[in-house]
């Protein structure tokens, strides 16, 4: 996940190299660029078109507008022993404890379905048996 917030990242001075370091990953999410309007828009970093370039590589890539919406998209598709990164210098709309919250939650509900698929009729926990 990248948040361009610093002054040069939400530039596109290096449109074509966030690219290619965002490219290094299985997927990425850019998020809006941080205080847009203080740009000129020929000078702003184009989130769509880093997109675009990741997935004519055959990676998956989105833009969102925030914590919520890459959030949103990026937990479900998360499994067991992924690595997320996030890249920002700042609090990235609290991604980081948001992220935590859901990871968290996601394993409750998990264990929890698991666990209601192995009881048995009478309420009590089922063994595993092979076939």
């Amino acid at each position: 996940m990248f948040e361009p917030r610093s002054n040069t990242t939400r530039r596109n001075i290096f449109q074509n190299e966030l690219a290619d370091a965002l490219a290094e990953a299985d997927g990425a999410f850019v998020a809006k660029v941080d205080r847009l309007k203080e740009l000129a828009e020929k000078e702003r970093l184009n989130p769509e078109q880093i997109v675009a370039a990741l997935r004519e590589r055959g990676k998956a890539a989105g833009c969102a507008p925030n914590a919520e919406a890459i959030l949103d998209a990026l937990v479900p598709q998360l499994r067991r022993g992924d690595v997320v990164a996030v890249f920002s210098n700042g609090k990235f709309d609290g991604i980081h404890d948001k992220l935590l919250a859901r990871l968290r939650s996601w394993e409750n509900n998990n264990r929890q379905s698991f666990i209601a698929l192995l009881r048995d009729h009478d309420g009590q926990a089922g063994a595993l048996q092979s076939a």
